[in-house]
């Protein structure tokens, strides 16, 4: 009988001494670790790290842990965890563990400012993914959209070489129509305010309504001889015998020998735009670089142009004594001296 009290007071004691040591966490107080630190059971190693004897000051490194190897946690503290392995425990920091392997993806452009989206949302550099497959959609102005698939196993590296987009001629015969039909719908206004002059010219002011009828007719011929309607662009550009054969430099002789590269004043190409005056609108600019290049992909809707080149707004980022032209034969820009004369075309915005 005593012999039995004996060993029941043994186990007991055991028992007593590994419930309170905390060697080992119950599941219970394990699961709220995880939880508390964002990590599963199973982990996997996030980059190859160092597993060490213990955790805190005064640990020593006992061996390298490398990516993506799998292990069960036992213990999580002060920041590191304690990883069960074949060859004794080891503690390693908990940010060096994720749930699942994660794997790098580098997106990169050949245009800088391309918009690039992973399954619809913005890509991040050195954005780490789990393993699987993802759409990538990659677009930029100008540049034909590019939509793709990429499975990822491991570690991937993809350049998006994006194309240029050149208008077809479907799209310029359809801009060339939606311009008619605005020159159309003017000329149908000056007719309704005609008839309406017509009616009216018993009841008074007869000749007052002709002549606005006439004006509004002149303006709607006026329009279709002397602009062009970017409807694209939703641009309104000087079309007139001008465009085809005025010609500035981009600053004044006076103003380049003296180094003034951005003095604009007197017969300058910008000068010229500012001071236009062209039926009744007065709002005119230099256009840009990239509205010249899109103008010329319209080219053949033009009624006065010259196969030569134009200036455009648009500065060098190294040279302050150029600016950039567009060549109206190839569509070719190119940086010219300020002083160099070349054509001048304006543009305004379309209302």
């Amino acid at each position: 009988m005593l012999r039995a009290r004996y060993i029941v007071w043994v186990v007991l004691s055991l028992l007593t001494v590994f419930g309170t040591s905390g060697c080992v966490p119950s599941s219970q107080e394990l699961q709220l670790k995880l939880k508390e630190h964002n990590i599963a059971k199973e982990v996997y190693i996030k980059n190859d790290t160092q597993g060490y004897d213990t955790y805190g000051t005064g640990k020593r490194a006992l061996s390298t842990l490398f990516r993506a190897q799998s292990y069960s946690v036992i213990d999580i503290k002060e920041g590191y965890a304690r990883l069960a392995a074949l060859d004794g425990d080891l503690w390693v920091a908990v940010d060096a563990l994720e749930s699942e392997p994660t794997y790098l993806l580098r997106l990169s452009a050949n245009v800088p400012s391309a918009l690039i989206e992973i399954d619809g949302h913005p890509y991040e550099k050195g954005v780490r993914l789990p393993k699987g497959l993802y759409r990538i959609h990659a677009s930029a102005d100008g540049f034909l959209t590019q939509e793709f698939e990429v499975t990822l196993e491991a570690d991937n590296e993809r350049e998006i070489l994006l194309e240029h987009d050149s208008t077809t001629q479907r799209d310029l015969d359809s801009e060339q129509e939606t311009a008619q039909g605005l020159l159309e719908r003017d000329e149908a206004e000056a007719l309704r305010i005609a008839a309406e002059a017509e009616a009216a010219k018993i009841a008074a002011d007869k000749e007052q309504k002709a002549k606005m009828a006439q004006r509004a007719l002149k303006r709607a011929n006026e329009m279709k001889k002397s602009l062009f309607i970017d409807k694209r662009q939703k641009l309104m550009w000087q079309d007139d015998e001008a465009a085809a054969t005025i010609k500035r430099a981009w600053v004044t002789k006076a103003n380049f020998d003296a180094k003034n590269f951005n003095d604009t004043q007197g017969e300058s190409a910008l000068s010229y735009c500012k001071n236009l005056r062209l039926l009744g609108y007065s709002d005119w600019r230099l256009p840009t670089k990239h509205e010249l290049k899109s103008l010329y992909a319209q080219k053949g809707s033009l009624k006065n142009v010259s196969g030569s080149w134009y200036w455009s707004s648009s500065l060098t980022t190294s040279a302050p004594e150029r600016a950039w032209c567009v060549y109206f034969k190839n569509g070719d820009g190119y940086s010219d001296l300020k002083n160099a004369h070349n054509h001048v075309r304006c543009v305004r915005i379309l209302e």
